[in-house]
């Protein structure tokens, strides 16, 4: 080695010795691996220079093919053993998606100048754990542990072992398949409660509790169960509040959660936190979504928020809210759902897509807590995704999805080695939420179904209903000549049925494995548009009455039929997209925009001269206006605010005279029918609607007779214990 070669670099209380390949600490030395080592080496001897992460892949890893997760993941446990701080690097500062580069003032000492260096340090205080193998060879300069070195080499082999099976689940080093207890333990599954009113249930980290929200009367709660008692604590008492998610701690002490008052927007959903003693929760973040998760050592949180502009964001913070920034962003529709911390704490996954256009849109994604670098995990897509977790051992991950093919949410695995997604069964339920205790022998799933009914009433006796059908997946209208069009599930798909008024003569139209629904008929009553996703996503199809002859008619973003107009010649569309409005003739060919605007439930006035829709003043918001405007001028007649204080937007039905519309919103007493003449500013009361969600309402061509769907979803948690 040439005598003014420079040897020894002292930074704080660090001191790092490139020729005997050491780096002590007050004296003392830090266990680094061989790969630390040498790329702290790099980066120290380039001090104040940015090293591209090629660079340093190409100097540390020359002998072997390693992807981009070795490179971070050696970073991550370099800063820990300097004790050093991504977010505010006092060492090792990253330049994201170029490198690293190493920001302390050192000082150089030149090798003949060591001798009077004293670097507190003998050979003997060294653990045989401090070092591995390549830490202790002679030829680096330890003569005096050759007799040791078999003893100390075996162990270094299990250190580095050790690091090589920590590497998150983009490492190399880490393709092989999950020895997770619940994959392959018999199948097994207890329900916890016969009640259908539990959502969003989770078990602890350690498997003592499980915490869920229930509902009673329209006001709802959060409990915590004791697994080994079975014996249930009302955290928090009844209120008008909505439990959107629930999450325990790391140490299973504290129950983080996100809620807002009934029908509120985001501005006013917060994240809280409790003790699982209870007492009075700590609000901690405000204006976000539901979806969030804690990191490993429960220091910040992953949330999601809209943002003013319409865009969707994964933010990052620390627990008390504080130090908020943009981690990935989405412009609308697409949004971030569901996320998890990975259990090294260096990445977010997510489920990011959107289902407005019934195709399979959302993709799971990690992001890079530093620097927001994202990458895919599957190549496969889905129509949706409702909750993930990661498997403990970062093997990959458990997650519900559903297929556009599938009616309901299935549990799926994705190995981290191959990207490649497996359904653990295929049953006919709906599995929203899963939770894993921390050894994964356990897990806590939510189950959702539906229950919708479509009621058929005299409107002068609303309430009095005198035809019910039930499994009625979504939309009911009224033909021109009084017959009923709607969907109904059959084998789990929605499909497109006719009745008349009094449920006589009921007839299916489609029949495939997709879903066929929001039907409309022309005049004439020759031809029937639906929405249907068997081209891959939602566009409007024609068949005739009797359901022959059916042809795609829209090509672009997903639709849905509204209007035809009364020549027969053009069919008005309803954007899933961009929710704006578009014109195509009713044999399809070029698609014209006709309202760029952002509305819903839009409703065409009978002869088609005038139509209704809801807006929203600011986006995002739920202070939703009407507004009435002439189709052929398209300039607004009149407008009106919707009166309610938790509006719902549910749909908007003309008068038979087109002097009027119907709309249905929430009130003290549950949702109720208001008429709006186009004369008047105020709207008159009909009739209360009852408490049950509504997914559509409509009125017969003469205002006679009134069609409403209607239901709930119930609810139900079981505990998993084993998927074979």
């Amino acid at each position: 080695m040439p005598s003014n070669g420079k040897h020894l670099y002292r930074f704080g209380e660090f001191s790092l010795d490139t020729e005997q390949n050491i780096l002590l600490r007050a004296g003392k030395p830090v266990a680094l691996t061989p790969k630390m080592l040498e790329l702290f080496r790099v980066l120290i001897t380039n001090h104040g220079r940015i090293v591209e992460k090629e660079d340093l892949m190409t100097a540390v890893w020359s002998d072997s093919f390693v992807e981009e997760g070795n490179l971070k993941f050696t970073v991550n446990q370099l800063r820990k053993a300097l004790g050093d701080d991504a977010r505010n690097p006092l060492y090792i500062e990253t330049v994201p998606r170029r490198g690293y580069r190493f920001i302390a003032e050192i000082e150089e000492i030149l090798s003949e100048d060591k001798t009077n260096v004293d670097l507190r340090f003998h050979p003997a205080s060294i653990s045989q754990n401090d070092f591995d193998g390549d830490d202790i060879k002679p030829w680096r300069g330890f003569q005096a542990f050759k007799n040791y070195f078999a003893v100390i080499g075996f162990s270094g082999f299990l250190l580095v072992s050790s690091f090589a099976f920590t590497s998150w689940y983009f490492n190399a080093d880490s393709k092989r398949k999950s020895d997770i207890p619940i994959l392959y333990a018999p199948r097994k599954s207890e329900p916890l409660s016969y009640s259908s009113n539990i959502f969003r249930a989770r078990i602890s980290p350690d498997g003592k509790y499980i915490v869920y929200a229930s509902e009673n009367q329209g006001k709802q709660t959060v409990w915590l169960r004791e697994m080994a008692t079975t014996t249930n604590l009302q955290l928090l008492p009844f209120s008008d509040e909505e439990y959107l998610n629930l999450m325990f701690s790391s140490k299973s002490d504290f129950i983080y959660f996100v809620r807002k008052p009934r029908g509120a927007s985001q501005d006013q959903t917060s994240i809280f936190r409790i003790s699982i003693f209870g007492g009075v929760p700590t609000k901690l973040i405000t204006d976000t979504q539901g979806w969030f998760s804690l990191s490993p050592i429960d220091d910040q949180i992953a949330f999601t928020r809209f943002e003013p502009d319409g865009q969707s964001v994964l933010m990052i913070s620390d627990t008390d809210g504080k130090n908020q920034r943009t981690l990935a962003a989405r412009e609308r529709p697409y949004n971030f759902l569901a996320n998890r911390w990975s259990p090294d704490g260096l990445r977010v996954a997510s489920a990011v897509g959107q289902t407005n256009n019934l195709a399979n849109e959302f993709r799971l994604l990690a992001f890079d807590i530093e620097t927001g670098e994202e990458r895919e995990i599957t190549p496969r897509k889905f129509f949706s995704v409702s909750d993930l977790e990661w498997l403990p051992d970062k093997s990959g991950l458990l997650f519900t999805a559903r297929e556009n093919s599938s009616p309901n949410n299935q549990i799926w695995q994705v190995e981290a080695a191959s990207g490649e997604a497996v359904k653990l069964f295929d049953e006919a339920v709906n599995y929203t939420t899963i939770s894993l205790d921390k050894e994964a022998k356990q897990m806590v799933a939510t189950q959702v179904v539906s229950d919708f009914n479509l009621s058929v009433a005299d409107f002068a006796g609303l309430g009095n209903s005198h035809t019910t059908l039930s499994s009625v997946s979504g939309t009911s209208y009224f033909t021109p000549s009084g017959k009923i069009l709607y969907s109904a599930l059959t084998n789990g798909q929605g499909d497109v049925f006719v009745m008349n008024a009094d449920g006589s003569q009921q007839r299916q139209l489609t029949y495939n494995s997709f879903d066929d629904f929001h039907s409309r008929a022309s005049q004439d009553e020759k031809y029937i548009f639906f929405t249907s996703n068997r081209s891959g996503d939602a566009q409007v199809w024609r068949m005739n009455a009797d359901g022959s002859g059916q042809i795609q008619i829209t090509q672009k973003e997903g639709r849905f039929p509204l209007f035809i107009t009364p020549d027969g010649n053009f069919l008005f569309y309803w954007s899933a997209l961009n929710r704006n409005l578009w014109k195509v003739s009713v044999g399809g060919g070029e698609e014209t925009l006709f309202l760029d605007k952002r509305i819903f439930a839009p409703a065409f006035s009978a002869d088609g001269k005038k139509i209704a829709y809801l807006y929203r003043d600011q986006e995002h918001n739920n202070a939703f206006k009407i507004a009435v405007m002439s189709v052929q001028t398209k300039q607004i007649i009149n407008s009106f605010n919707q009166f309610s204080k938790t509006p719902v937007p549910v749909q908007i039905a003309w008068a038979a005279d087109g002097e009027s519309i119907f709309f249905a919103a929430a009130d003290d007493s549950g949702l109720t029918l208001w008429q709006q003449r186009l004369d008047d500013k105020t709207p008159q009361k009909i009739a209360g609607l009852g408490s049950k969600e509504i997914l559509d309402f409509s009125l017969s061509p003469a205002g006679d007779k009134f069609a409403l769907v209607s239901g709930e979803w119930k609810r139900f948690a079981s505990l998993l214990k084993g998927f074979k």
